[in-house]
This record gives structure tokens, sequence and C-alpha cells, in this order.
């Protein structure tokens, strides 16, 4: 990548160090796939190379890591990776390249125009990054002005999933740069609860993670209550107002319990936060040893090797702390755990409140069953069977004795540790034509047709073929390959994206090709 961009000082405290963050800009947009984690046709306005925040001369990577942690979760972050600086030829050191939370970001990831955006973000009052207050004002004083809170009324409002998870976020991590701080809100302008195919755009507010540097053990050590901290009424009460008002509702408390439970028996899982940070340690150190010979302040490598330890420290102790946290705060007696297995994974699998138990889910292994979490006493606990296509689910067995027909099954009070199993049984009535087929058991695999490839060639081991009929059914032969042109640059064509695929393209003139497939 070699463009022209603006710069500027970016952030507000860490302005005043040396090695300041940098926001950049393009006039069009930057020409470059820059981010793993995001699509690499996903094109990037601005941008920030942050210098590390108030972890500036410690760990540079404590907010990058907590964004990585929890991308998967329903909660906008900021994409990241190191990157080593220089300007004007002089060697400035480690910054994390950012994305910044934009008009730009939430029109690229969630579709909403740039023009009807509202950004806020909560830092000891309300600064408007875009749009405006007005509709923020009405939802504030709502919860200000009515307790208990209407719950059916305030999930019109906002989105609940998301604030649930975003506020977990924040507690496991024990940022004590937050509530009253760092909070970015973001709604479409649109009437709230406005009906829409794309997430994020119905007009409800959002939650959005920004500046993590104040946790993961920066300022607190991994017994630091945070929870306490977001459902205080002191000072700082009108920025833990949502939450509290919302854990007055039955409904929503034990939601946030089992969500919480769910999220440290799987995304806080320290099996998983453990390999990540080893992943993103092995990302910086390479460079961390001149860094420091730049930028002592203090520091030096060795001492960035032991940060970066005491991060794995509090996120191996933390889960069990905030654990004790939940229990204190909601007068919970104690702790099981609860183990699911299923009868053949390939018939059906478990969903535990809000995670389902299979490979794909953040923090539950490639061979899920058995499987254990750690649940409250005291919060019922919902266990779902989910048998999949041509098997039934038939029952729930605890110490080869059947407890339920019933595929939901809840727990009232998990009362001591437990071990449930889901039977499931070909479903006989289910006839599946044709067979389906594990297309990961098979020994190729598309993972990409190169943009470069040769005109006219197909991808390795792979046709396009068109069937017998134009609207194929399962009786429908395979006719002939396709004689179009592959990878030509006009007329009806097919054109490898590398990771991508491939896309279909066609003439204005339109002149269908019978049910195309792929024959391996």
């Amino acid at each position: 990548m070699n463009q022209p961009v603006g710069l500027r000082i970016h952030g507000g405290c860490s302005s005043s160090i040396f090695r300041k963050s940098l926001r950049l800009y393009s006039d069009s947009e930057f020409d470059y796939p820059l981010f793993t984690d995001r699509p690499s046709t996903l094109a990037h306005k601005r941008l920030i190379l942050r210098s590390g925040g108030n972890d500036y001369k410690y760990s540079l990577l404590t907010d990058a890591f907590m964004q990585k942690m929890v991308r998967h979760l329903p909660v906008a972050t900021q994409a990241n990776r190191a990157a080593v600086v220089f300007l004007n030829g002089e060697y400035w050191g480690v910054h994390t390249l950012d994305e910044r939370y934009d008009k730009y970001y939430f029109n690229k990831l969630y579709r909403v125009a740039t023009d009807s955006l509202d950004l806020l973000t909560l830092s000891l009052g309300i600064e408007v990054d875009e749009g405006d207050q007005t509709t923020y004002d009405a939802f504030y004083n709502y919860f200000a002005n009515n307790n208990p809170v209407n719950y059916t009324y305030v999930k019109t409002l906002m989105d609940v999933e998301n604030f649930t998870d975003y506020y977990i976020a924040e507690i496991f991590s024990s940022n004590t740069d937050w509530p009253h701080n760092n909070q970015v809100l973001w709604r479409k302008r649109v009437t709230p609860g406005t009906p829409t195919n794309h997430y994020g755009n119905d007009g409800r507010w959002r939650w959005a993670l920004k500046d993590m540097d104040y946790g993961l053990g920066l300022m607190n050590q991994s017994n630091h209550n945070t929870l306490a901290t977001a459902t205080d009424n002191g000072v700082f009460g009108g920025y833990t107002r949502y939450l509290r008002r919302l854990l007055d509702i039955d409904e929503f408390k034990v939601y946030f319990i089992n969500r919480f439970a769910d999220l440290l028996n799987t995304t806080f899982n320290p099996t998983r936060t453990s390999a990540m940070l080893t992943e993103m340690k092995n990302e910086y150190s390479p460079a961390m040893q001149e860094h420091f010979t730049r930028w002592p302040e203090g520091n030096t490598y060795q001492g960035w090797l032991t940060n970066v330890e005491k991060i794995r420290t509090f996120i191996q102790q933390r889960p069990d702390f905030v654990r004790e946290h939940i229990r204190n705060k909601f007068g919970l007696p104690a702790n099981y755990n609860l183990t699911l297995g299923v009868s053949n994974t390939e018939q059906g699998y478990i969903k535990i409140n809000t995670i389902e138990l299979v490979p794909s889910t953040a923090g539950v292994s490639q061979n899920p069953y058995p499987w254990t979490g750690s649940y409250f006493q005291g919060n019922p606990i919902k266990v779902t069977a989910r048998s999949r296509v041509g098997y039934k689910f038939m029952h729930w067995k605890e110490a080869n004795t059947i407890i339920s027909t019933d595929s939901v099954y809840t727990i009232a009070s998990l009362n001591s540790a437990r071990s449930l199993e889901a039977v499931f049984a070909s479903d006989a009535v289910i006839k599946v034509t044709p067979t389906p087929y594990a297309l990961a058991q098979c020994d190729y695999r598309m993972e990409s047709w190169s943009s470069s490839a040769t005109a006219g060639t197909y991808p390795p081991h792979m046709q396009f073929v068109h069937m017998s009929t134009e609207d194929p059914t399962l009786v429908a032969t395979v006719a002939d390959t396709v004689l179009g042109l592959y990878n030509h640059t006009s007329r009806t064509r097919l054109n490898g994206l590398n990771e991508n695929g491939f896309p279909l393209l066609t003439l204005v003139l339109i002149i269908p090709i019978q049910g195309i497939y792929l024959v391996v």
C-alpha cells in the first residue's frame, strides 16, 4: 500500500505522551486488506495507529487482545493488528493498527448510511460524534423517570442481547476506566423497532467496545469486583442506571446470570483465552526489543514479557472470582458442574441457555462431548436437545434413568453436580435423499481460487456443470460441463476471488444457465 493519507494526533489523556496515537485519513479508501478477521473486500476510509493508550508502556496490547477475545459476540469491536511505524523514515516503534468507530465503519459493517447514524460517547458527559442526542436523551430520561421500567418496551429501544454482552465483557476485563468513560453507543436514525433485514438497522441503541487499557490487570488484580462497580448507585449512578433497572426485572436477571455463566464457560474459558494471548504475544514479540530500545519509558523487553504473563494470570484466575462476585450479588449459594453428553454426535447436539455446544462456537472444542460447565445454584438452566436431519430426539437420561422426553429440559436449581445425556435415534419417517455428505471428510476442499489464474482454466480438481433441467429436482442428472469462459475480464464469466470463492458474472442481457453445480 502506497498512497497519500491525512494524519492527526488521536486520543484523550494518552495524547500527552511522546509516542502519540495517530489517526489516518484516506481521500478514497485504503487499498489493501489490512485485517485477517474482516472480509478481504472490506475497504477502510479511516484508521488509527494506536500507541496502546494508558497501556502504552506496559503490554501495549490489552485493548487489542480484549477486542479480539470477544470479536464473535454481537458487540461492535475494532479489528486490529500489530504495526511497526516509521515517520519520515524515522523508526517510531510498535503501534496497533485499529479500525476507527465513525460513520464509515458503521456503513461498511452494518450498512447504516453515513448520514443516518447517531454515534455517541459517554465520557463524563455526552460527546456527539455523529447525528444528535435527541433520541438518546429520551432513552436516558425513560430510565431515569421510570422504576421499574417496562421490559417489553425497553426491548424496542435497545438491543438487550448486545447490551448484556457488552457489560459482561467490560465486567470480566475489570476495566476501571468505565462505566463513567469510554461507553460508545450507536443507532440508525429510524424509528426504534423498524423492521429490517440487516442487523443494526432497526433504530435501537447498541454498544461498542472501546479503550480497554485499564482492564486485564493493569490497574486491579483479578479479584476486583467490577460487577459491584457496574451496579453502584453512587457518584456515577447515571452511567450504571441501565443495568440496575434491568436487573430489577426477574426475566432479565435470570438471563444475565445465565449468559454470564455461558460466556465464562466458553468465550472466557482460560484454555481459549490463554491460547489467544500466546498467539498475540508471538505477533508482537519480534518487534518489542527494538521498540523498548527506542522508547525505554521505564520498561524493557523482559519487563514486557512479564507484563504479558500478568495478563495470562489474570485471565486464568478471573472466571472463578467473577463467579464469586455473581453469587454474592444475587444471593446464589454455590456453583456446580453440569456435564452434558449426546448418544451420537452425528445425530444431534445440545444447546444450553444461549450457546450451542458445537465446534463452531467459540470456546467449544472440536470434540465437544462430554462437555462440562459451571452454573449457579438457584438460577434456572435450560438445556435443549436438537436433532440433525434424519434423526429424532428420544429422551434425556441421567444415571441410566430416563428423566424427560421433552427436548427442552429445565433445571430449576442446580443443587449438585449433574450429568445428563441427550439420546437420539434414526427417524424412519424422514427420508433424506440424497444422503447428506460431510464435505469435511472429502479428500478435496476448495479454499480459494486465485484471482490471477490463467484465463480459461478451472479451479484445481473442480468442474462447473449444469443439470438436465432448469429447476433441477433430486432426480435431475448432470447434462454437461458449463462451456462458458473462465477468469476472463468481459462477457459472461466466472472469476476467482482468492479465498472468497468466485462470482458468476453475466451481461445485462441475461441468458439463463441451468442450475450450476460444482463437481469434485
